[in-house]
């Protein structure tokens, strides 16, 4: 268990972004070390880690590399001084449908 705390909140439960933080970490390894050992420690599966590398990108992780472009154009001409509510009103202004927990996560 020790090995894969990195992975775990503070009560011990699995973290939302297990798999992405996983595969991040197998592909900063992969000189010293190969797939299946690293696996094997993390119990984690391979056949998880090459299928997520095979995966195209999600539409809302190619929405979220949209937003982010749009945020921060909008951000720095606005003098940098925006937070994400007066953010999320500029853009829906603007026409961009954006819902505000999408700006205030995009933003950070």
């Amino acid at each position: 268990m020790r090995g894969i705390d990195f992975l775990r909140d503070r009560a011990g439960r699995s973290t939302r972004n297990q798999t992405k933080q996983v595969v991040a970490f197998i592909d900063a390894n992969r000189d010293k070390w190969k797939v299946q050992p690293i696996c094997t420690v993390l119990h984690f599966a391979s056949s998880t880690y090459y299928d997520y590398k095979r995966r195209e990108p999600s539409n809302r992780t190619l929405r979220d590399e949209e937003l982010k472009v749009l945020i921060t154009e909008t951000y720095e001409a606005n003098y940098s001084v925006y937070g994400a509510k007066k953010l999320w009103v500029v853009l829906n202004r603007a026409g961009n449908e954006v819902a505000r927990c999408r700006s205030r996560e995009t933003h950070a």
